[in-house]
């Protein structure tokens, strides 16, 4: 009996730093639409420290099991460094979604002046 998988996407995803999500952030916002949607690969104790407001918690070694949890559209996926962020961003893109690999190191979203928000106790 013959495979019925689905072939994975081919192509590549895009890659960008904070600044380019920055941009990206103002741009929605002049034209009235919501902000990128940012799913944070960083383990929890690193989210609890601060994350942007609005991001979707997803620990990179749930990425495979829960990604059908995270909402459609295009995906900003970042962690500390971008290495988790890398992993992450290939199984989402493998399963069909529209990725942006932030390529950053998260320190320079304070850098930016880019709004964090500390989790609640």
């Amino acid at each position: 009996m013959a495979d019925q998988r689905e072939d994975p996407p081919t192509g590549s995803y895009r890659r960008a730093d904070w600044a380019a999500y920055r941009e990206a952030r103002v741009r929605s916002e002049a034209a009235g639409s919501s902000a990128p949607l940012v799913v944070d690969v960083r383990p929890h104790d690193d989210w609890l420290d601060g994350h942007l407001p609005g991001a979707l918690h997803l620990p990179v070694h749930e990425v495979e099991t829960a990604g059908g949890r995270v909402p459609p559209g295009e995906l900003w996926v970042h962690c500390r460094s971008g290495y988790r962020a890398g992993i992450a961003a290939r199984l989402l893109h493998l399963a069909g979604r529209d990725v942006v690999h932030v390529d950053d190191a998260w320190e320079r979203v304070g850098e930016l002046h880019i709004e964090t928000t500390a989790a609640a106790a």
